[in-house]
């Protein structure tokens, strides 16, 4: 988050335009974005989580957009998720009366998802557990590889 009043890309003539080093000016503070794919290809609106003590409204609205009341909003101390908003993020995207539930018609759901502290706790797994989620953790150290969201649809943005 933030602005830059500039920018300049450093590197040697060896060395190509792609693998150039950028440096900014201005200060920059980065987000967690919480987001989830379905198995039919539709999505889930994303719960951002902005690093601070409280919201300040003009972080979510201004003037020309204001943000959908289906994403989540949160913030902590350091801008990351914890269990307490990994439960939360569960609850709402996944809980009974979730679009998600309703799509599966009492069928049992499958969640794919990294080790991130956040998501295998207890709480998060029973909760799974009571509402016909599959909770499926993939391997430490393959997500870059694995996870469906980072090769399939991040991965060529990346790229690019």
């Amino acid at each position: 988050m933030g602005f830059t009043q500039s920018c300049r890309v450093i590197y040697g003539k060896d060395v190509r335009h792609e693998g150039a080093l950028r440096a900014y000016d201005g200060g920059r503070e980065l987000v967690t974005v919480i987001e989830t794919i379905c198995g039919d290809g539709s999505g889930l609106w994303p719960m951002i989580i902005f690093k601070g003590e409280n919201i300040q409204e003009d972080w979510v609205e201004n003037s020309h957009l204001s943000m959908p009341d289906e994403v989540l909003i949160g913030y902590s101390e350091n801008g990351w998720t914890d269990r307490r908003k990994g439960l939360r993020y569960l609850e709402h995207f996944f809980g009974p009366e979730s679009s998600t539930a309703k799509k599966a018609h009492q069928h049992h759901r499958l969640l794919l998802f990294d080790g991130h502290s956040s998501h295998v706790t207890w709480e998060f797994l029973l909760y799974c557990l009571q509402n016909k989620i599959v909770p499926f953790c993939l391997p430490a150290h393959t997500t870059h590889k694995l996870q469906p969201l980072d090769v399939a649809v991040f991965s060529p943005l990346k790229r690019k």
